[in-house]
């Protein structure tokens, strides 16, 4: 009977997670949710998120630059 306790992973296949990720890619908010729902949809939703930033000269510059300079997976995906 303990079988009955053991969590079933529900899984959509990746094509549908990233559609519905796809969906949202003109709401902030919303990807911003999405990259906080599981590793899987983070990279999707980062993707969206990181595809163009401004950057203005001031001390946020600076942290902007560095995080990119030491997270490199992160700088390709701005466009």
């Amino acid at each position: 009977m303990s079988h009955l306790l053991t969590p079933f992973p529900a899984t959509f296949p990746t094509e549908i997670d990233e559609r519905c990720i796809d969906q949202a890619s003109d709401n902030v908010e919303s990807l911003r949710s999405c990259a906080l729902t599981c590793r899987v949809w983070s990279i999707r939703s980062r993707l969206h998120l990181l595809r163009a930033i401004r950057v203005q000269n001031d001390p946020v510059s600076d942290e902007i630059y560095d995080f990119f300079h030491s997270n490199p997976p992160y700088a390709q995906l701005v466009q």
